[in-house]
């Protein structure tokens, strides 16, 4: 069985997370973007660079040069010219990355949690996509409850991105996160069960 590269999508407080944590408890590996771009930021020139980009300044934390993440978001989320200008830096550098480790696994296949996938155009680059889509208002709470931001900046945190619910159900796999957590856990098995078998 060769390599098979599934990202796993879904606009924000839609449960991508929890998605690929019920993936990788059945025995999958699974890579997520964020945590690229975690180790991204632990590399000096790598933070330098964002930094000079963004505008946001850094500081020295136990001997490593460090940015404020949630500084940068804020700063490029009320500057959409400087968000996509971030986004062509690290985008690229993030995909190379995963895409490495994810073909490091072997065979058989190989999850990566993807949150702009579409808005990036990295389709292309994975076999079989996962999109998570969920009832807004369920967003809105999640992303509140999680993150402390207002329902208002949620809810232009959702505007910006990608309209899942135009995802065609015949091009991609789609999970439903409109219960609870033991009946997502049910779709996900199921929708790995048909991956699986086509793989």
């Amino acid at each position: 069985m060769k390599n098979i590269k599934i990202a796993v999508t879904g606009g924000i407080g839609s449960g991508k997370t929890s998605v690929c944590e019920i993936i990788k408890n059945l025995g999958f590996p699974v890579f997520s973007c964020d945590e690229v771009y975690s180790e991204l930021l632990r590399d000096e020139a790598f933070v330098c660079a964002v930094s000079e980009l963004v505008g946001v300044l850094t500081a020295k934390k136990d001997g490593h040069t460090v940015i404020d993440r949630r500084a940068v978001s804020q700063k490029i989320f009320s500057n959409g010219e400087l968000k996509k200008k971030l986004d062509n830096f690290t985008h690229p550098l993030i995909m190379k990355t995963l895409l490495s480790k994810m073909s490091a696994v072997g065979s058989g296949p190989v999850f990566a949690e993807v949150p702009l996938l579409f808005e990036g155009g990295f389709e292309n680059l994975f076999d079989k996509i996962v999109v998570v889509i969920r009832p807004l208002e369920s967003r809105i709470a999640a992303v509140e409850a999680r993150s402390g931001m207002s329902r208002q900046e949620v809810l232009s945190r959702i505007k910006n991105q990608f309209d899942y619910e135009k995802i065609s159900e015949t091009a991609h796999t789609l999970i439903c996160n409109d219960s609870d957590f033991e009946e997502l856990k049910k779709k996900v098995s199921a929708a790995l069960r048909d991956i699986v078998k086509e793989s």
